[in-house]
């Protein structure tokens, strides 16, 4: 070896035993000719497997990449050399949890919901550009409701941006390096410096795209693939509350509308907002004014509970039956909800089979009494001749929520058919 080259090849060796991953270099018979400190924590029973594997697959265009065990291992093929960084996944599953609970502990704390989804990603990925976008279908733009540009936040990060043509925004996880690929004019974005970015779609429970999470750098960092790992938890995190816009649209459809529902005589809809809202306010009167005291008190307005329920095999009633007995059932149902009775405890219905009971400063209140209770409430239909029909509930606590009625709603919908999912497959 030439001195320049060893010069060089010295100064990479220092530069790898700095970093936190295990660092090989093997020549071309085979031999490994250098290792970091971290290598020790490599196995080394599977060295000499590693070794053939990246020989077999040789590819001097490419940087392979392949999983051996708990580890990742990224290969590059040098003109005399091949260099091999293990990354141990048991590390990232201790950052996936450790977001998980960033985000959680900020809702908590009444931030809103897309602001906790981007501060938690932004406490665990040193990348510049982050941001969740809207989806306008019609216009085929992603609009950036918000947004991190380095350690500000910003409404908005980008003007609104036409996707390009053969972009599928409902596509899964993606690695993009020619940005033309995603935008239909990329140049703000390369005017900005950005020149890679990961993208992944934000789907409601119906599979529908409802938004777009993505996350961007200068150029293809190292730690690309497990950045990637972390932008398909949060939105996966945060999917749930993003429909709170839909929920916004329906509460806003539901202001022409009485107070009054005309089957079952509970509130409707447009009451049910009405409701919540002010227990909302009061929540936040007691945030501001009685910080400490409404935190550690289990009958403080943020301890409210919101259960969401509708009925299984509703339409299958109305479609053999007949929509007499369906309202029957309905009317049943609102009945058995008010024998739950605690103190402000109210009951409105939605719409169709949905119905809502708010149980104000709740205590101790969790998701287990309820399901206890809808099970009794089964008992009660099938009693009255409907045998056919089930309940699924969506529960939810107030400070789950950002502060507002629709993240509310968002919430106990989605855990409602999360729940009606796993009854459908108990059943079966």
């Amino acid at each position: 070896m030439q001195k320049a080259d060893k010069a060089s090849s010295d100064s990479l060796y220092t530069i790898f035993d700095q970093v936190s991953d295990a660092v090989f270099v093997i020549d071309q018979d085979g031999l490994c000719v250098y290792q970091n400190h971290k290598s020790v924590l490599f196995p080394t029973k599977h060295l000499d497997r590693l070794i053939r594997l990246c020989r077999q697959q040789a590819c001097y265009d490419k940087s392979p990449q392949i999983d051996l065990d708990n580890w990742k291992i990224s290969i590059s093929y040098l003109p005399d050399h091949m260099v091999l960084v293990c990354k141990n996944k048991a590390n990232q599953l201790e950052q996936i949890r450790a977001m998980q609970q960033d985000f959680m502990v900020q809702l908590a704390d009444n931030i809103p919901a897309q602001q906790a989804a981007l501060r938690a990603l932004r406490n665990h990925v040193d990348w510049r550009w982050m941001a969740i976008c809207s989806l306008d279908h019609e216009t085929k733009q992603f609009v950036f409701d918000l947004g991190f540009d380095g350690d500000l936040l910003n409404t908005p990060l980008f003007a609104p941006t036409k996707a390009a043509q053969e972009f599928s925004a409902c596509s899964g996880l993606k690695h993009i390096a020619n940005l033309q690929e995603i935008f239909a004019d990329p140049q703000p974005f390369l005017d900005k410096g950005m020149g890679y970015l990961i993208g992944i779609s934000i789907k409601n429970h119906a599979g529908k795209c409802v938004g777009y999470a993505m996350i961007g750098h200068h150029s293809e960092p190292e730690d690309a693939w497990e950045v990637g790992i972390l932008l398909e938890v949060i939105a996966a995190l945060y999917s749930p509350y993003f429909e709170a816009n839909n929920a916004r649209e329906e509460a806003e459809k539901a202001q022409q509308e009485s107070l009054t529902d005309s089957v079952t005589g509970l509130g409707n809809r447009r009451a049910c907002e009405r409701f919540i809202n002010d227990c909302l306010e009061e929540q936040h009167r007691e945030r501001t004014s009685e910080a400490v005291q409404s935190m550690f008190d289990p009958h403080a307005m943020r301890n409210s509970v919101i259960m969401l329920s509708d009925f299984d095999g509703f339409k299958r009633l109305n479609d053999t039956m007949g929509h007499a007995e369906g309202d029957r059932a309905l009317t049943l149902l609102g009945h058995c909800l008010r024998e739950h009775k605690l103190p402000g405890n109210r009951i409105f219905r939605l719409g169709g089979d949905e119905f809502v009971q708010v149980f104000p400063r709740a205590g101790n209140l969790e998701a287990g009494d309820l399901r206890h209770w809808t099970t009794k409430i089964e008992q009660i239909l099938q009693e009255a001749g409907f045998k056919d029909l089930g309940i699924s509930i969506g529960v939810v606590h107030f400070f789950e929520g950002d502060g507002t009625y629709a993240s509310l709603m968002a919430l106990a919908d989605a855990r409602m058919y999360h729940d009606k999912k796993m009854r459908s497959l108990y059943l079966a």
